[in-house]
């Protein structure tokens, strides 16, 4: 999965690499641009610059390749959600687990919340490095490559909002329908027998 990852983004453009054809042209284009001869005479950071479009193209691809990732996950899934038809107990434990917040919907659902934040947060600090971080810096002990604490505080906390029920419900509506399906078998078995008690 990583691997595919950095793959792609070798292919794109790698922000990590000075020399990388789609970095470079980009710097060339801002110098064309802005008329200067070095991104030291930007009236912005550049690495701030550069990280951002970094993060932009690298998020993609991440999430590209989470979402092919989650629909392996969600076939190998179904599968439990169609042994459920077989195993009643297979059903429990599908529902149970949607309902304490423990089943794979969930865990996609946290994963993509925690992917979203993580990736704005990290364009907020670009943003800040842009804004604030002066081009003349030449090691991270210069004070002019820090920006206020105060800054740090217009960063929300993360908060995950879980699925609610009518999401949990529709993602095992598979295992709901079985479990109610080996319901009215046991109902009826118990109608069959009691009737044949009564007979006897």
């Amino acid at each position: 999965f990583e691997a595919s990852i950095e793959q792609d983004i070798l292919k794109v453009g790698d922000s990590h690499n000075s020399n990388d054809p789609y970095f470079k042209a980009l710097e060339d284009s801002l110098l064309t641009v802005y008329k200067v001869d070095s991104v030291q005479q930007l009236p912005f950071n550049y690495k701030g610059f550069q990280m951002k479009e970094g993060e932009r193209i690298s998020s993609g691809i991440y999430s590209a390749h989470q979402d092919g990732l989650f629909r392996i996950f969600a076939k190998q899934n179904s599968f439990s959600q169609i042994i459920a038809f077989v195993n009643p107990f297979t059903a429990v434990k599908n529902l149970s687990m949607a309902l304490t917040g423990t089943d794979f919907a969930s865990y996609a659902a946290f994963q993509r919340q925690a992917e979203s934040y993580r990736f704005l947060m990290a364009q907020k600090m670009n943003d800040l490095q842009i804004k604030y971080v002066s081009n003349h810096t030449t090691t991270s002990a210069d004070k002019h490559s820090r920006v206020d604490k105060k800054m740090w505080k217009s960063i929300p906390d993360f908060r995950f909002e879980p699925l609610t029920i009518a999401e949990t419900l529709q993602a095992e509506l598979n295992s709901l329908i079985a479990l109610f399906g080996w319901v009215l078998v046991l109902f009826s078995f118990i109608h069959v027998l009691s009737k044949r008690l009564q007979a006897i």
